[in-house]
């Protein structure tokens, strides 16, 4: 008689024990969304000189990369890695680019407003390298993935 319960009971704890541990298990946090988008890059910068060369109005345009994560839970931030592509700027006496990447991060939500500062303004001929913050308004739609990108080295009115 011993052995017969030993024997149900070793049963129903092989039974039940895939479906406890299935019950407990964590579960597995879903990869963020990730999207990317060109947008245009056009605004004016303050060059501020240094050296013989004086200071200039810098009109750039040309075009940014983004590339942005969203969490697929309500909480953490959306990450975007924003890059220059190839963009020039005219000043009153000579010519500049804007090169870079960089890293920002912000809220959930449908709009996210961006800046960073970590992109070189090179003059030429031989004038000293600045730094800038480049502005970014990144839309996103319901499902995560951006629907519109523009970049500026100005601050960006929604």
């Amino acid at each position: 008689m011993r052995h017969r319960r030993t024997s149900h009971l070793a049963r129903v704890i092989l039974l039940t024990l895939p479906l406890l541990l299935a019950v407990a298990a964590p579960a597995r946090a879903q990869d963020p969304i990730t999207s990317s988008m060109l947008g245009p890059f056009q605004g004016v910068y303050n060059y501020p000189g240094g050296g013989s060369c004086s200071t200039d109005v810098v009109t750039f345009v040309g075009t940014a990369h983004a590339m942005c994560q969203v969490p697929t839970s309500p909480t953490g931030e959306i990450t975007c890695y924003i890059n220059l592509l190839a963009d020039r700027g005219t000043g009153a006496t000579r010519l500049y680019h804007a090169v870079g990447e960089a890293q920002a991060t912000c809220p959930p939500g449908v709009l996210c407003m961006l800046s960073s500062n970590t992109y070189k303004v090179i003059p030429d001929p031989a004038c000293p390298q600045t730094t800038m913050t480049v502005y970014a308004l990144v839309t996103f739609d319901g499902t995560g993935h951006i629907v519109e990108a523009v970049f500026s080295p100005q601050p960006i009115n929604q």
